[in-house]
């Protein structure tokens, strides 16, 4: 093999791809030596060693005689002289960018812990029913940066604990002699295999015990003391250099020379080994209890804490079969050797969690699967812990937010611990990666900031979302005792969020390659089919707000958290023919001539992720404070009346408080018919968005030259003398699908027109009435207007607001095609079709050509306007002659689709009345 296409040189590969890289080719090698002769092989080592003797490495024959002797090679591929000089070059940047790392993380751990979940982590551990042989451990499954390391270290200022670190990295200090002994077990397969790694590590534990007996004495000298100053004294007596692995090396020898002796004299090693760890154990705890006050039962308080950090290591890699699950064989030596004032922690990022936490019935311990040993994993870390915390109103602005030392304030304690720039993002390298690897690279993109919705209890759906919690940051917020599934999902860690943006980025020119990576995982059954249409709407928001970011600010690497004008975003979200509408767009439901382009010209809003609500205060503008905050669209409560999604608006750039805060509140739909205006119309009285002191006094001051206050200020709300706030209702119908009469041409004039014909009634704004006598019409009028605007006549004529005087700026999308979209392309067209559902149980037909589908729909196995389902019916409405076919495409290539706000002319014509007269 070319030493030069070694690709642990040429890339950065995890851990575990360039350990089954090396196995591979170390196979490769002893496959092609063993064409030699065999007389002959003792030479290979000096015949090598003789060449690279020009390449002045004369040290490279012993590494050589020790490779050939252990039947491994990676250090040799490694050796700077088969590398290029830039890859040399490109290693040691590496190394000198991980010192710098490891003295920043080495800093993070020493500084003062904050927060009380390492207290909260021993009182459940103290709670638990710690009866049967397998409820004395528990796994810690998390995922990275999240504080699981740390969480424990300051736990065991608690409790006497007994710390094993099974990491590679150098800090915090890995236990390498502890690792190496029990990974080395991992290649030991056969009869006598588990046996012996069982009498082994038993023999160790006890081994640990008895000597931690020992030095503890010495260490209190016979002093008596509470039960966490004496974990003080031990932790610290670990911490001092040389100490913690002096004794676990002591023990690895004495459990060597244990073994030794038992052999010698013949001893039934397995069943005394247990005794006499067991015995240790006992001595241990007795020497806790002998020298602490706290008057506690034993029974009720843990005294002897274990945790192995990095625990996954223990447990084989798929590509090494047959192996010892070293984990396993742990377990059961605790189990053997259980005493309730003992207990165990596991820690792992681990995407096998079948491995990790077993389902209960499928253990591999017929113990195991008893009904209620095994305690439930631990997920509870520290989250939004940043000493600084909370934030107070009127201290940032807009400005203030996007910085990278305010963002890593928020989520996990990685981020404001390490407060590093060089955390976020990555450059966008030169070329993309192969098709394959894209599609699944998007997907985890797309998952932190839209919040993908997974199909619940598939084997598929775990497998995927414990990955996503080892490899890529995903939170696994709880796993039930039966660990038959997990609930995870991404945390609003705008920093996080910035990331992915900024990955995302290479993508921004191909929305259908975006579009290709959700297919896939629709079609895989991962995601869930009932909520694609929320999805989608969500995908065209951020993809819209990520456009008006790059088109507003030229500045390289792109910062997506800064936020954009609102008008900006609406922009890019809506094809060019219907931005006249929208920007000439009067509230409906007042009496203004106030444009939404005036209102809002200097509105802002910010959002890379998403976040979901779960209860009435996600549709407050308190709520869209805390959003706009951490730069948060929000995805309101299962079942919440009239509004799907909400993005809040900072109406000025001001000092951010509740009181500078609006909304676009928005509703999708995906019935293929347009829904009523009536029954869409979204108030904002309803859910509650605004308070009763709409505007403070502060920010009146503040504002008083705004259009929006020349406005508002002329119409107080009703009694209270206080302005009001406008908001923007958005009503998105993906599923509608026009159809266009054949041989029309495809322009902006046409779907203007077209949207006049078939869009639902839309009430124009509101006029004040004078004084005085009306005619009978215009009186019908404001009957009419009073179910759709929520007005009355009072008596005099006057028409007053009685229930909202809220500026409210309506618009409504139909259809979800390049028509009514900027993102969408003609080619999309198929695709949003499936995700959107919209032919039903035909988005998952193999063949998808207008044909196939059409043979497939006479087959009649659902009924919907068109040839397909009444070709052997006569009927204007049911098979109009000239329609054309929903999967027909029309001379644009495009489907058909349409925008209307509360400004455009109002007509009465309702959802397809006469869409087909030319």
């Amino acid at each position: 093999m070319d030493a030069h296409s070694n690709p642990a040189n040429n890339m950065s590969l995890s851990e575990e791809e360039e350990d089954a890289y090396h196995r591979t080719q170390d196979q490769k090698v002893i496959e092609n030596i063993g064409d030699f002769d065999p007389s002959k092989r003792s030479m290979l080592p000096n015949a090598l060693a003789m060449v690279v003797l020009l390449g002045n490495e004369p040290d490279l024959k012993v590494t050589l005689e020790k490779a050939w002797i252990k039947k491994e090679f990676k250090d040799i591929r490694n050796r700077d002289i088969l590398r290029l000089p830039s890859q040399i070059r490109e290693t040691k940047e590496k190394s000198q960018s991980h010192k710098e790392l490891d003295k920043m993380v080495k800093s993070a751990w020493n500084k003062e812990y904050t927060g009380e979940m390492h207290t909260l982590l021993f009182d459940n551990i103290n709670a638990m029913n710690r009866r049967s042989t397998y409820s004395g451990f528990a796994s810690i499954v998390q995922s990275s940066g999240t504080g699981k390391s740390r969480m424990v270290h300051e736990q065991a200022k608690l409790v006497f604990t007994l710390p094993f670190n099974l990491r590679i990295m150098p800090y915090p200090g890995p236990d390498n002699n502890v690792r190496q002994f029990l990974v080395g077990f991992l290649s030991n397969p056969g009869g006598q295999g588990v046996s012996m790694a069982k009498i082994n590590i038993t023999l160790f534990l006890g081994k640990i015990y008895q000597l931690a007996a020992e030095r503890l004495s010495l260490l209190l000298n016979g002093g008596r003391m509470k039960r966490q100053e004496l974990a003080e004294r031990w932790y610290n007596y670990l911490q001092a250099k040389g100490n913690r692995s002096t004794l676990y090396e002591a023990a690895l020898k004495g459990t060597k020379e244990y073994l030794l002796h038992s052999v010698s004299s013949c001893k039934n090693n397995g069943e005394d080994i247990k005794s006499k760890t067991k015995e240790w154990l006992v001595k241990l705890v007795g020497t806790i209890t002998e020298h602490i006050t706290d008057d506690v039962p034993d029974d009720q308080c843990v005294k002897v804490m274990l945790y192995f950090d990095e625990a996954h290591a223990l447990i084989p890699s798929s590509d090494q079969e047959p192996q010892i699950n070293v984990l396993e064989v742990l377990q059961s030596c605790l189990a053997d050797t259980h005493r309730r004032a003992h207990f165990a922690l596991f820690l792992s990022t681990v995407s096998k969690l079948q491995d990790f936490a077993p389902v209960q019935h499928l253990a591999n311990s017929a113990r195991a699967r008893v009904p209620g040993p095994l305690q439930a994993p631990i997920t509870e870390v520290p989250f939004d812990c940043w000493s600084g915390l909370p934030i107070c109103p009127h201290l940032y602005k807009l400005g203030d937010l996007s910085k990278i030392r305010f963002m890593a304030r928020f989520g996990r304690p990685l981020y404001w611990a390490l407060l590093n720039e060089s955390i976020v993002g990555r450059n966008v390298p030169e070329k993309l990666p192969p098709v394959e690897k894209q599609l699944k690279e998007i997907i985890v993109l797309l998952d932190v900031r839209l919040l993908l919705n997974y199909e619940l209890y598939r084997d598929m759906t775990i497998n995927h979302e414990a990955n996503l919690v080892a490899s890529h940051m995903r939170m696994n917020y709880s796993i039930p005792e039966t660990r038959e599934y997990l609930r995870s999902s991404y945390s609003s860690e705008f920093i996080l969020a910035e990331a992915a943006a900024r990955n995302l980025e290479m993508y921004c020119d191909n929305f259908t390659v975006i579009l290709k990576a959700l297919e896939n995982e629709f079609k895989s059954g991962l995601l869930d089919k009932g909520a694609m249409g929320e999805l989608v709407a969500r995908l065209l928001l951020i993809f819209a707000y990520d456009r008006a970011i790059r088109n507003s600010y030229s500045t390289k690497p792109q910062n997506y958290s800064q936020g954009v004008r609102l008008i900006d975003f609406l922009k890019a979200l809506f094809s060019e023919t219907w931005m006249d509408e929208i920007m000439r767009c009067i509230p409906d439901n007042v009496s203004s001539e106030v444009t939404l382009k005036d209102m809002f010209k200097e509105s802002y809003i910010r959002f890379t992720h998403f976040g979901k609500m779960v209860d009435d205060t996600g549709t407050t503008t308190e709520a869209m404070y805390a959003a706009f905050l951490r730069g948060m669209a929000i995805i309101t409560r299962d079942n919440q009346q009239g509004v799907d999604i909400m993005i809040p608006i900072l109406m000025w750039d001001k000092e951010l408080c509740e009181y500078v805060m609006t909304a676009i509140l928005i509703q999708v739909k995906w019935r293929i018919c347009a829904g009523s205006i009536n029954a869409y119309l979204i108030n904002q009285r309803d859910i509650n968005l605004f308070p009763d002191d709409c505007i403070s006094k502060e920010v009146q001051n503040d504002v008083q030259s705004d259009p929006y206050f020349e406005f508002t200020l002329e119409r107080p709300r009703e009694n209270s003398g206080e302005p009001v706030r406008p908001y923007i209702s958005l009503i998105l119908e993906l599923g509608v699908q026009p159809k266009l009469p054949r041989g029309s041409g495809i322009n902006s004039q046409v779907y203007k027109n077209l949207a006049k014909k078939t869009a639902p009634r839309v009430v124009q704004s509101v006029q004040i009435v004078e004084r005085g006598s009306h005619s009978t019409a215009k009186r019908q009028k404001l009957d009419h207007l009073d179910t759709l605007s929520k007005i009355h006549v009072i008596k005099g004529g006057k028409i007053r607001h009685h229930h909202d005087l809220h500026p409210r700026y309506n618009i409504f999308a139909y259809g979800c095609s390049s028509t009514v979209y900027r993102a969408i392309d003609g080619t999309d067209k198929n695709v949003l079709a499936k995700l959107l559902r919209i032919h039903d149980l035909l988005a998952e037909h193999p063949r998808q050509d207008s044909r196939s589908l059409e043979a497939v729909r006479r087959m009649k196995p659902f009924w919907s306007a068109g040839e397909p389902s009444y070709h052997w019916l006569e009927s204007n409405l049911l098979n109009p002659k000239n329609a054309m076919n929903v999967d027909e495409e029309d001379e644009g290539g495009q489907l058909a689709g349409f925008v209307v706000t509360g400004s455009m002319e109002d007509t009465d014509t309702s959802a397809y009345d006469d869409v087909f007269e030319t």
